[in-house]
C-alpha cells in the first residue's frame, strides 16, 4: 500500500466548551472542555488513518498551540512531520449547548428524533459539497429521505 501525504498548511487547535445550557444574560461556565487537532488537512489525515491508510501529515506548527496539535496527533497514532514556525498556530473556539446541539429544529419546534434526522441529512449534504459551508438542497432532501433513526435500548 502506498503512503498518502496530507499537507496541512493551516492546522488548528480546536477547543470546545460544553455547557449544560447557555443563558446569554449570565456568566456561563463549561461543564467540560476538550481540545483536539483540527483543520481540514488534519481531519483528512486522522480520517484516513482511522480507515487504515498509511498516512503522513505534514505542515507548519508554532507555539504552544502547535505543540498541543503535534501531541494530539501523536496520541491518536497519526504520523506527522511538521516544520516549526515562529507564529502561534491558530486556535478555534466552539461552544456546545447541551440543551439546544440543533438550532434549525429548535426554531421549527421539531422533536429530538426529527432534529437528529435533519442534522444527519444536512451533515451528509454538506460533506458531499465541493465548497465548505455550502450544500445542495437536492442532496439534503435525498439524504433526509434515507435517514432512519432506530432506538436502541440500553442493556
Amino acid at each position: 500500500m502506498s503512503r498518502i501525504l496530507v499537507a496541512a498548511l493551516n492546522p488548528a487547535l480546536d477547543i470546545t466548551h460544553e455547557l449544560a445550557g447557555v443563558d446569554w444574560s449570565r456568566v456561563n461556565r463549561p461543564v467540560a472542555v476538550s481540545t483536539r487537532p483540527g483543520g481540514k488537512g488534519l481531519n483528512v489525515g486522522r480520517t484516513l488513518h482511522a480507515l487504515g491508510a498509511d498516512v503522513l501529515v505534514i505542515g507548519l506548527l508554532g507555539g504552544p498551540a502547535g505543540d498541543a496539535i503535534s501531541a494530539g496527533l501523536a496520541s491518536a497514532g497519526v504520523p506527522g512531520a511538521f516544520t516549526p514556525i515562529a507564529a502561534e498556530s491558530r486556535r478555534t473556539f466552539a461552544v456546545v449547548d447541551r440543551d439546544r446541539g440543533l438550532a434549525h429544529g429548535l426554531v421549527r419546534a421539531d422533536s429530538w428524533p426529527e432534529r437528529l434526522r435533519h442534522a444527519t441529512a444536512l451533515g451528509a449534504a454538506t460533506a458531499s459539497a465541493p465548497v465548505a459551508g455550502e450544500f445542495s438542497r437536492a442532496d439534503y432532501l435525498r439524504a433526509l429521505d434515507e435517514v432512519q433513526l432506530i432506538r436502541i435500548e440500553a442493556a
